[in-house]
């Protein structure tokens, strides 16, 4: 799996070193899932993509903070910003590593598919629904950012601390929820509706936090 990344990494620099560092990371990400298709395909295992879309932003945000680095220099700004994001990234590897069930894991959203699409055209829709439109939409809710690293100047404005705090909040509702459910989860109850903590006062406070991330992000 950890050899896909430096494979994509040769092939983008091999074919688009030569482009702005925007193109550079699309045509990456492109090149990514393409290969985590074919290794999900060789595995039979949808789920590995998962774990390409925590690791992405970790590693995409690291690129670009180095380049800026070695090219301009990074202003306060854009730490900032690249640890929120690093942390937003590493809680939620974090939570599906520890509750990964493993290869043969089945989202309901693939076992829906499975019993919708005819077996011989499973795998070609699933690049579609599951790799290619999933992956875009992740690149797009992750291009705020990234045109920030790149052409943003070093001036520090009132709206960068305010996404600051409405990102940090958001991680915050976040980690704190997918620790109330983690151990509610733990109990092995059935039938049982967690009630709890921040889940007493929203259904999906993780999800809200979500929203709370990309709102800051955007």
């Amino acid at each position: 799996y950890l050899l896909t990344i430096p494979l994509a990494s040769y092939l983008t620099a091999a074919y688009f070193s030569d482009h702005d560092y925007l193109l550079q990371i699309a045509a990456w990400d492109f090149c990514e899932t393409l290969l985590l298709y074919g290794l999900a395909f060789a595995l039979n295992s949808v789920c590995i993509i998962d774990f390409y879309w925590k690791l992405a932003p970790l590693i995409q945000i690291s690129f670009l903070a180095f380049q800026r680095h070695h090219a301009q220099g990074l202003h306060l700004k854009h730490l900032v910003s690249c640890l929120l994001m690093s942390i937003w990234a590493i809680r939620l590897l974090y939570n599906y590593v520890r509750s990964w069930p493993g290869l043969k894991f089945l989202d309901f959203r693939v076992k829906y598919y499975q019993e919708k699409i005819p077996k011989l055209l499973f795998w070609p829709a699933a690049f579609v629904i599951f790799f290619l439109v999933s992956g875009t939409f992740l690149f797009l809710g992750k291009l705020p950012l990234l045109m920030f690293l790149i052409e943003s100047d070093d001036v520090f404005r009132v709206e960068i601390c305010a996404g600051w705090v409405v990102m940090g909040l958001g991680i915050f509702i976040e980690t704190l929820s997918d620790y109330q459910l983690y151990c509610f989860r733990k109990k092995g109850l059935r039938n049982a509706i967690l009630d709890e903590g921040l889940w007493f006062y929203c259904r999906h406070p993780n999800y809200t936090g979500e929203l709370l991330v990309w709102w800051g992000v955007f």
